[in-house]
């Protein structure tokens, strides 16, 4: 998740990507916070502790999915209006084509009609733009299933200047960094830089090819 320096009003979406059922006391989870002072905590159970930046994630000590091809779905979400809710899917979709591209990677998102859904979720105006909550099973760890939900306390935009609003294809891209177990890095360059201001736009840059190669 990242956060903004403002508190705007969105329109409500909320994406899971789901593997499989798991049942609750077999899995493990793994929430990237941070304050508006930069303070970077994961939270795995009730355990604080740091976490790695993404640079640092080229080894075998993290949980990642068991195979590189994992599916989506995107669907009408209820107070979220057709034209937005396509122009979201869509930037969702070439966030996720961002990711695929990456070459040396086996990583690949697809649409599908089973795995995602959408729904809204307050995350409150001074939360971040998106949280992602990844589920893991035993050490270091596979990922069985994770959410990714949009703040509709904000306000997102889509295209090449989205004026006062988050660009939702940025937020899409860096969230799913997270999916894919990516952490926040110091890189301002970086998608997965830990906040981005609103009316700013980030795509993938070395240092996220490096650390999804290393894990994909």
């Amino acid at each position: 998740m990242f956060f903004d320096t403002n508190g705007f009003e969105s329109n409500p979406i909320s994406i899971f990507l789901l593997q499989k059922p798991m049942t609750k006391n077999s899995l493990q989870r793994r929430r990237a916070t941070i304050s508006s002072l930069g303070i970077i905590t994961a939270i795995a159970f009730s355990l604080i502790q740091s976490v790695p930046y993404a640079t640092a994630m080229h080894d075998d000590d993290v949980p990642t999915w068991s195979s590189g091809s994992q599916t989506y779905y995107c669907t009408w979400s209820l107070g979220y209006v057709d034209n937005q809710y396509v122009d979201s899917c869509n930037d969702f979709d070439d966030a996720a084509d961002t990711w695929n591209s990456v070459s040396s990677s086996t990583w690949n998102l697809t649409y599908n009609v089973f795995g995602l859904w959408v729904q809204s979720d307050p995350l409150g105006s001074d939360g971040p733009w998106a949280e992602t909550v990844v589920r893991y099973t035993g050490s270091p760890g596979t990922i069985t299933s994770a959410d990714i939900t949009f703040n509709n306390d904000k306000t997102f935009g889509s295209g090449a200047n989205p004026s006062g609003a988050g660009d939702f294809k940025t937020v899409s891209i860096h969230e799913q960094g997270h999916l894919l177990h990516l952490e926040h890095n110091t890189s301002s360059s970086s998608v997965m830089y830990y906040s981005l201001p609103a009316n700013t736009i980030r795509t993938i840059d070395s240092h996220d090819e490096d650390a999804i190669q290393g894990l994909y």
